[in-house]
């Protein structure tokens, strides 16, 4: 089965860190890095005409000295998730998703030569997930792989289906 339009989910951003040039394979993974990535991934899909679904990157719940969940480059006491959400949810790094709203907004600002007419749209997460920090995979000190567990799944789920059904409703035509 090929479709003329495919749909295509993407989910990328959490293994990227801020200000880390390499990561422990001596791969870059760094702002800049995830910029040029998430820049080349949405021009394919705009040129090959796909439709994709770009997946904001989930929270993390590290509990660092900053509270701001986001893995910690140097570490002073094995990985250890926050008991409790911060006292405010905009503490929590958000930086990722920062990163692709300004690509995905550059992007489409500069449509109008595009070739394949593809459609992108972000699956919005983030907010959904800020006060699950309790239902982190805890025995491996993972802040940021959720356990599979209905409460991160149902918001997961709804947020693809709504994406899904938007691309399913046709298309306004303006008069």
């Amino acid at each position: 089965f090929r479709r003329k339009r495919p749909i295509f989910v993407i989910n990328i951003g959490l293994h990227y860190n801020w200000g880390q040039d390499l990561n422990r394979h001596g791969n870059p993974r760094s702002e800049k890095d995830l910029k040029a990535n998430l820049y080349m991934i949405m021009r394919y899909c705009q040129n090959s005409g796909a439709r994709c679904i770009i997946r904001e990157s989930s929270p993390q719940h590290f509990d660092t000295d900053a509270k701001d969940g986001v893995f910690p480059l140097v570490r002073t006491h094995p990985n250890v998730c926050m008991e409790q959400p911060p006292a405010t949810f905009d503490q929590l790094s958000r930086w990722r998703n920062d990163v692709l709203y300004d690509v995905i907004n550059g992007v489409l600002k500069d449509d109008k030569q595009v070739r394949g007419r593809g459609v992108l749209t972000v699956m919005p997460l983030f907010d959904k997930l800020l006060g699950l920090s309790k239902k982190h995979r805890r025995t491996y000190r993972d802040c940021t792989h959720f356990k599979s567990d209905p409460e991160i799944w149902e918001p997961w789920h709804v947020s693809l289906t709504e994406v899904l059904t938007d691309f399913a409703r046709p298309a306004k035509v303006a008069r």
